[in-house]
C-alpha cells in the first residue's frame, strides 16, 4: 500500500508505484473537516455537505491507476463554522481559554471530545458521508476506512502540550466517569480522601495539581484527582473512536475494513511541548485506553509509524507504537506505516529529536526496506510506504520515491510480500515478553523520565540481544498466552490489588524468569505497599540502583524473580540474561533476530560470517536470493537483511 499525506498532487508517484504492482493506496478523506488540509472540507454549511473537493482527487488517481483501491484516511473533526456556532462545546484550557495553537493548520479551537453534541453531529456527518459513498458507486473501490482524528492523523489529544480540558462538557462527563468507576460517594471520599466530599463536587484538578508527584511517581490519595482525569482523558479519546466506528459498522457491517492509528503503549512516554505537538501526545495524550479498544471487538487493526526512538541501520528497530502480542490476542492486524526516508528525500536540517530513519545512499534505502519487509514477515504484520516531504521538497519535484532503481525494488519486495505472507507464518516464536500496565503509566508524575528510559530508550537493546520479543498490555497477561515466554519483563509501578493477583498467578511458575522493573506493585490504590511489593517480586525494598546494573535474583519455588532497573543495560547483558533464563539464542549478539513459528528475519550492523542457530532444522529458504539454508554460518554484508522461511 501507499500514502502520500497531502492533497493528490503529485499523482506520478501513485503511478511509479502502480507500475510496480502496488494496487492498493492509502487517500485522504474527509466526511466532515480535515483540520490539516480545509481544502477538502465536505460540511460547508449547517445545511450543506460537499464532497467534490476530495471525489475530484480521487477520479484523477482513477485515471491513472483504474485497478486501484483504496483505504480512505478519513478524518473526522469539526468545521469552523460550527466552532462558531457552539462555543460553549469547546475544549478549553487553564484561564477558561477555547484557543491554541496546533501544529501545521490554522485551526485554533476543537470540540470537546466530551461533547455529546459534536458526538452526535460527527455521527451525522459519517452516516451522510458513508450513505453518499454507496449512492455514488465510489464504495466498490475503497477497501478500509482509516478512522482519523488528534495530532497528524492519529488519536493523541490535540492541545495536550497544555492542560486539556476545562470544558463544561468535560466537567459533566469527569463527574459521570467517577460515578461509574466509584459507585459510590464513600469509595470516592476513600480513594482521594476528602470526607463528605459528593460526585457533584468533584472537579477537574488544576494544572499545579496535574503536576504534583513525589519524585517519579504520584502519590496516592492526594494525586488521585490527577491520576483519575488522566484516566478519564484517555476513555473519553477511545470512546469517539468507539463511536465512528460503531456508526461505520451499522452502515456498512464488513464491507470496509476498519481501522486507527491507536494504542502507543510503547511511546506516550513523556509530558512535553514535543511530545504534545507530534505524535501521540505524551503522558495525557489520550492512548491509554487500548485494554478497551481491544476488547470492543469494532476495529479490524491498528496501526502506527514505526518507533521514533532510532530507526538506524544496524543498532535501531523498527517497532510499533502498540504492544503486539495483545493485539495478535484479540485478533486484531498490525500496520506499520513505512515512513522512512529514502536517500532522495532531503534529510532534516540540523538535529532532530526524533529518528527519522534517514538513508544516504540507494543501497542502505534498499537495506531498510528490506529490514521493514523481514519484520513484516516475521511478526505477522502488513505495512504501507508513505511519502513525508516538505513544501520545499515537493515544489522541487522530490520524492522518496524519485529513484528507478529504488522504486523497482519496492515492487519486488510487494511481490515477495503477496508470496511469503500468510497466516501459517505468524505464530510468535519470542520467549521474551515486555509486559506494560497503561495505568502503572498513568501513576507517574508528568515530570518522569522512568518509561522514556526504562522501556522506551532500552527497546533497541532488547532488539539486538539476538533473540526475539513480544509486547504485551498487563490487563491482556493470562497463563495460557504466557506458556511460550522464558524470561518476562514487568513494568507497572502501580497495581490493583486484582491486577498484582493476576499477573503473580499467570507468570511465577513454570521455571520462567520473571524481572521485576522498578518499583513494581509497589504502589497501590492506598499509596505506598511495601507488604503488596514483596508478595509480588519476593523482595523487601524497591531501592535499585541509579546507574546501570544487573538485577538482582531470588530463586523462588518453580521460579526465579529478578529486580531492578533494565535503563542503561546493553543488548550483550541482556542476552546473557535470556540465555540464563533459558531463552533460545539465534546467533552472536549484537544481533536482530525477528521470528514466527516459520520465519526468521535477521538483521546486523557489521558484516561477516554470522553463525545462525534456527529452531527447526528446516529446510529453510533465504526469500530474497531463493538460496537454502540448513544452519550454520550465514555471511552478511554491513547493515544485511536475511528472510528465511521454512514449509509446514
Amino acid at each position: 500500500m501507499f500514502n502520500r499525506p497531502g492533497p493528490i498532487d503529485a499523482l506520478e508517484v501513485y503511478e511509479q508505484l502502480y507500475g510496480q504492482g502496488v494496487r492498493v493506496f492509502h487517500v485522504d478523506a474527509t466526511c466532515s473537516e480535515d483540520i490539516y488540509q480545509p481544502a477538502l472540507r465536505a460540511w460547508v454549511s449547517p445545511d450543506r455537505f460537499d464532497y467534490s473537493p476530495q471525489e475530484a482527487g480521487w477520479e484523477a488517481l482513477v485515471r491513472r491507476c483504474p485497478d486501484a483501491r483504496f483505504c480512505f484516511r478519513l478524518y473526522v473533526a469539526s468545521p469552523p463554522w460550527w466552532d462558531e456556532a457552539y462555543p460553549e462545546e469547546l475544549q478549553r484550557y487553564p484561564g477558561d481559554r477555547a484557543e491554541h495553537a496546533f501544529l501545521w493548520t490554522a485551526r485554533r479551537s476543537i470540540p470537546s471530545l466530551a461533547s455529546e453534541r459534536w458526538m452526535e453531529d460527527a455521527e451525522v456527518a459519517l452516516c451522510r458521508f458513508l450513505a453518499w459513498l454507496e449512492s455514488s458507486g465510489w464504495c466498490r473501490c475503497v477497501w478500509g476506512l482509516h478512522l482519523s482524528y488528534g495530532i497528524t492523523w492519529e488519536w493523541g489529544i490535540l492541545g495536550s502540550d497544555d492542560f486539556p480540558d476545562y470544558s463544561e462538557p468535560m466537567r459533566r462527563r469527569f463527574r459521570a466517569w467517577l460515578e461509574e468507576t466509584y459507585r459510590s460517594a464513600d469509595a470516592l471520599q476513600k480513594a482521594w480522601s476528602r470526607p463528605g466530599l459528593t460526585f457533584e463536587d468533584a472537579g477537574i484538578p488544576r494544572p499545579v495539581e496535574r503536576l504534583l508527584a513525589d519524585g517519579d511517581f504520584r502519590v496516592f490519595p492526594r494525586d488521585r484527582p490527577a491520576y483519575d482525569f488522566q484516566r478519564c482523558l484517555s476513555d473519553a479519546n477511545a470512546d469517539y473512536l468507539h463511536r465512528l466506528a460503531r456508526v461505520a459498522r451499522k452502515h456498512a457491517g464488513g464491507r470496509y475494513v476498519l481501522g486507527a492509528f491507536y494504542g502507543y503503549t510503547l511511546t506516550a512516554r513523556e509530558h512535553s511541548v514535543f511530545m504534545g505537538q507530534h505524535g501521540s501526545g505524551g503522558l495525557h495524550g489520550g492512548h491509554h485506553a487500548l485494554g478497551r479498544v481491544l476488547r470492543s471487538g469494532l476495529l479490524d487493526y491498528l496501526a502506527s509509524p514505526y518507533a521514533y526512538g532510532d530507526r538506524n541501520l544496524g543498532r535501531g528497530l523498527l517497532i510499533q507504537h502498540y504492544p503486539l502480542g495483545s493485539l495478535r490476542a484479540h485478533g486484531l492486524q498490525g500496520y506499520e506505516e513505512n515512513d522512512l526516508r529514502s536517500f532522495t528525500n532531503p534529510p532534516p536540517a540540523g538535529p532532530s529529536p526524533i529518528s527519522l530513519g534517514h538513508t544516504a545512499s540507494r543501497q542502505d534505502s534498499i537495506l531498510h526496506q528490506q529490514w521493514a519487509l523481514g519484520q513484516a514477515l516475521a511478526r505477522g504484520t502488513s505495512f504501507w510506504w508513505t511519502d513525508l516531504l516538505d513544501a520545499a521538497a515537493r515544489a522541487r519535484g522530490v520524492s522518496n520515491f524519485s529513484d528507478p532503481g529504488f522504486r523497482a525494488e519496492m515492487g519486488r519486495l510487494q511481490r515477495l510480500f503477496s508470496e511469503f505472507a500468510r497466516p501459517s507464518l505468524t505464530l510468535s516464536a519470542a520467549q521474551i515478553a515486555l509486559v506494560l500496565d497503561e495505568e502503572a503509566i498513568d501513576a507517574l508524575g508528568l515530570e518522569s523520565r522512568l518509561f522514556l528510559d526504562e522501556v522506551y530508550h532500552q527497546l533497541p537493546q532488547w532488539a539486538w540481544a539476538a533473540v526475539p520479543f513480544d509486547v504485551w498490555l498487563a490487563s491482556d497477561v493470562q497463563e495460557v498466552n504466557m506458556r511460550a515466554y522464558r524470561l518476562i519483563y514487568v513494568f507497572a509501578p502501580y497495581l490493583t490489588e486484582a491486577r498484582r493477583t493476576a499477573l503473580r498467578g499467570a507468570l511465577c511458575n513454570a521455571g520462567r524468569t520473571v524481572w521485576w522493573g522498578p518499583a513494581s506493585g509497589w504502589l497501590g490504590d492506598g499509596g505506598r505497599d511495601p507488604p503488596g511489593f514483596s508478595r509480588l517480586t519476593g523482595f523487601e525494598s524497591p531501592e535499585h540502583p541509579r546507574v546501570p546494573a544487573q538485577p538482582v535474583r531470588r530463586e523462588m519455588p518453580d521460579w526465579t524473580s529478578l529486580y531492578g532497573p533494565c535503563r542503561g543495560l546493553t543488548a550483550l547483558d541482556l542476552s546473557s540474561l535470556a540465555a540464563r533464563a533459558g531463552v533460545h539464542l539465534y546467533g552472536p549478539p549484537p544481533l536482530q533476530v525477528m521470528a514466527s513459528s516459520r520465519c526468521v528475519a535477521v538483521h546486523v550492523g557489521d558484516p561477516g560470517a554470522y553463525t545462525l542457530r534456527l529452531p527447526h532444522p528446516g529446510p529453510w529458504e533465504e526469500v530474497m536470493t531463493g538460496r537454502p539454508f540448513q544452519g550454520g554460518p550465514w555471511c552478511f554484508r554491513q547493515h544485511d537483511v536475511a528472510i528465511f522461511v521454512r514449509e509446514a
